[in-house]
């Protein structure tokens, strides 16, 4: 079964399908704000976690389109310094950035244009509290960070969470 299936389109009364909004920052959008509202919380975009989605389980997972339009910085050699939106290549490789790091881990090509977001559940307020308390035990006993090892971890731990 492909870990990706599942997790629910959230259904968000600030959604606006096609809709471009020009930032970086997940929490500018008002989709990640009323999700939050509702108990989700966007899953983060460091390269460690990309595999959070597909561990997670799916009635606790869901995603939204992500309508950013994000972009780079520049500076020039006359010292003017300005952004640009990205272009598709670099979507495109971010995106391959991260599959790379999933395929390492055992996991297929996530879909693209989502953002995911998670429910917690157990003794955990949040999941960056859950995500902070399994690093500490993972470096007890481990240096390496995003490997198949991590990924399994992590696996086991969200089970252990929901007991699923």
């Amino acid at each position: 079964m492909d870990p990706w299936d599942g997790g629910e389109a959230l259904s968000l009364s600030e959604s606006h399908p096609g809709v471009g909004v020009v930032t970086d920052d997940v929490e500018e959008l008002p989709e990640v704000r009323e999700a939050r509202a509702r108990g989700w919380e966007p899953v983060s975009e460091a390269p460690l976690w990309c595999f959070l989605p597909a561990v997670w389980p799916r009635a606790h997972r869901a995603w939204t389109p992500d309508r950013r339009i994000r972009h780079s910085t520049y500076s020039s050699s006359d010292g003017t310094t300005g952004r640009t939106p990205w272009s598709a290549w670099t979507y495109a490789d971010v995106e391959a950035s991260q599959n790379a790091i999933l395929a390492e881990c055992g996991f297929p090509p996530r879909p693209f244009g989502r953002l995911w977001f998670v429910r917690m559940a157990g003794p955990w307020p949040s999941v960056d509290g859950f995500l902070s308390d399994l690093l500490r035990d993972w470096a007890v006993h481990h240096d390496v960070l995003a490997d198949s090892e991590l990924a399994d971890f992590t696996r086991s731990r969200v089970r252990q969470a929901f007991s699923v």
